[in-house]
């Protein structure tokens, strides 16, 4: 009886892992950066582009040429959500100039309390902006260039911090 038990147990464990193929380093460095390629490849897509539908959010008598448009939903995770207003507060202070928050939910004046934002917040309804990016990962962050074109993406509380200052340091230039 103990001779057939010590032969069941060796069997299963040599099928569980014989079935368990060996995965090589490369596919293992593509699946752990699986998130950071997704990333990249929004970022790709968004670069270059005109967002029309900011016209229609903040109106069309605000040029955002030059400017930071900070982009959530009020189900993104609070820690990213912080991170991106902390960073508007930032530059606004440090540009001396007003950069713009666009919320796609409508808790937005909690969010907008509790990191001690006072300027107005503008509420995306229909979610236009991001149906237009394709449906973009939020929080985000756009800088815009003199053309009023997307020029840098910073997806706050995903990325480096590395990347972090690069984005702030190209933003109040």
């Amino acid at each position: 009886m103990k001779f057939g038990f010590k032969i069941g147990v060796w069997g299963i464990l040599f099928l569980l892992f014989s079935c368990n193929k060996p995965q090589t380093q490369n596919q293992l460095k593509t699946q752990n950066n699986k998130p950071v390629l997704l990333l990249e490849k929004q970022k790709n897509r968004v670069l270059g582009k005109q967002i029309k539908a900011l016209d229609s959010i903040l109106g069309d008598s605000i040029d955002i040429s030059n400017k930071v448009v900070f982009l959530y939903n009020g189900f993104d995770c609070n820690t990213c959500i912080d991170i991106g207003y902390q960073m508007i507060l930032e530059l606004d202070s440090k540009k001396n100039d007003r950069n713009f928050i666009v919320a796609t939910s409508t808790n937005a004046s909690q969010d907008q309390i509790a990191n001690g934002y006072e300027n107005y917040v503008f509420y995306d309804e229909h979610d236009l902006i991001r149906k237009e990016l394709k449906y973009i990962k939020t929080p985000v962050l756009l800088r815009f260039d003199h053309k009023a074109r997307v020029c840098q993406v910073f997806f706050p509380n995903l990325e480096p911090d590395s990347l972090k200052i690069d984005f702030m340091r190209k933003s109040i230039k």
